[in-house]
């Protein structure tokens, strides 16, 4: 029997930013394969550069792979010192659209939230009013972090109190959740899953040997500590390369760093791209590589390791679970010295690597019949 979810999300793919909460989208597409109805509500936050541009009145729909998407955006401002302020802002547009789907579609059988923050307490505020069930998945490293504003832990307990079903997408987030909020409710484990665009490329080229990054170009991303250790890694001659896929508030700094070390030939900021050009340079790279000071999960790393690529990581939580050596290098600390050590060490040992293998183990963990029986099993338990 076909269910009609509506998907809640503060992230999720758009015209400026088509990789922007691509994981939701996938997971939305398996949920229609497997013949629900699935609608998408979508939030987004607006600066307030987009203040004065945006239309905050009308509501907007599209289609995304024969998903229907409805859109409202809503005013952010100083959203991490504000959270209180951004919350209220986003469940005003979040029930304008919430009252137009109902209208054209007809009450939900239940709700599927992304992140607490803002989608998961807005859905229990929903769910209250309307009498509809609602689910959690929460993928935010905010709830890594050791010192949260006491809004961010109040919010939480309520959302995983009222849910009927609260997710993580790994063991260390919902360790770290558990902890924060002693909750006696039961979290439940269910890993992002990997699309299957994502599957074993041998390397076709030797030389010269390329370290490929992607991720937001944010402080936590840890960037600026990368582009210093491969610096010092190696010198201008040597053929190796790192490219570096994303945007953010910290390219300013990255462009100036290439430039004090003078290593335009070496270092590339490629932007940001979308799937299928990071597939191209997964397969194009020899080496997977970021320092993230956390990670719930770490999508990114497991979509490279599913081309057949080593990755060089930190122990930042979420790549730990299931780690063999076969896989890459954990840093022993993360900082330069050790980051320094792992790179060279990945250019001297590369060959040691069994690429089939590293592809074959993450593709058979992350895959879409893994991760649409539990979540399909999930949500009709739930109704």
């Amino acid at each position: 029997m076909s269910m009609r979810i509506f998907v809640i999300s503060p992230v999720y793919p758009n015209k400026e930013n088509p990789t922007l909460g691509v994981f939701v989208h996938e997971q939305n597409k398996v949920l229609a394969d497997l013949g629900h109805e699935v609608i998408v509500l979508d939030v987004p936050a607006k600066r307030y550069n987009k203040w004065f541009s945006e239309d905050f009145i009308n509501i907007k729909h599209s289609i995304r792979d024969q998903i229907l998407i409805y859109s409202l955006p809503y005013r952010a401002f100083m959203t991490k010192k504000f959270p209180r302020i951004a919350m209220n802002s986003y469940i005003k547009q979040l029930k304008k659209i919430y009252e137009q789907a109902v209208k054209l579609h007809g009450e939900p059988d239940i709700i599927h939230a992304h992140f607490t923050f803002t989608s998961g307490y807005a859905s229990s505020i929903l769910s209250a009013e309307n009498k509809v069930p609602f689910i959690v998945t929460e993928h935010h490293s905010l709830f890594l972090q050791k010192r949260l504003n006491k809004y961010y832990i109040d919010i939480l307990k309520r959302t995983i109190d009222n849910s009927k079903a609260f997710i993580t997408v790994s063991d260390h987030l919902k360790t770290s959740i558990i902890d924060i909020t002693k909750t006696e409710k039961k979290v439940t484990v269910i890993p992002n899953m990997i699309n299957s665009i994502f599957k074993y490329y041998p390397i076709s080229r030797e030389t010269p040997f390329k370290f490929f990054a992607a991720g937001n170009l944010v402080k936590s991303k840890n960037f600026s500590m990368l582009l210093k250790a491969f610096c010092e890694a190696f010198n201008k001659e040597a053929e190796v390369v790192l490219e570096i896929a994303g945007s953010g508030s910290q390219e300013k700094n990255l462009k100036h760093l290439i430039k004090k070390y003078n290593r335009y030939y070496q270092i590339k900021l490629l932007g940001r791209l979308d799937r299928i050009e990071i597939l191209e340079r997964y397969k194009d790279c020899n080496c997977f590589i970021l320092t993230s000071k956390f990670e719930t999960f770490g999508l990114v790393y497991r979509e490279a390791m599913a081309v057949g690529r080593p990755i060089i990581s930190s122990k930042n939580g979420g790549i730990e679970e299931g780690w063999r050596n076969d896989f890459g290098i954990l840093l022993e600390h993360n900082d330069i010295e050790s980051c320094k050590k792992a790179m060279k060490q990945m250019v001297s040992n590369f060959q040691n690597f069994n690429l089939k293998l590293i592809s074959d183990e993450t593709v058979e963990k992350y895959s879409e019949i893994n991760f649409s029986s539990r979540i399909d099993s999930i949500l009709r338990s739930c109704c």
